[in-house]
């Protein structure tokens, strides 16, 4: 894998790779996605958390 390519995105956005196997996946080439709608959940939670905590200088706990 080119590392221009992976350092672009990830944090701030979808890299190239990850565009990749969305379209394969989509197109049928691949069964199995990546991550799943929970690992999406969770990480939007657990961002979210962080967010608070750091706005309100605390722990934040989540389910």
């Amino acid at each position: 894998m080119n590392p221009v390519l992976l350092e672009a995105g990830d944090h701030h956005g979808s890299t190239y790779y990850q565009h990749k196997r969305f379209l394969e996946l989509v197109r049928g080439k691949i069964h199995k996605p990546d991550v799943t709608l929970e690992d999406g959940y969770k990480s939007v939670i657990m961002g979210m958390a962080a967010q608070e905590s750091a706005k309100e200088g605390r722990a934040v706990e989540f389910d």
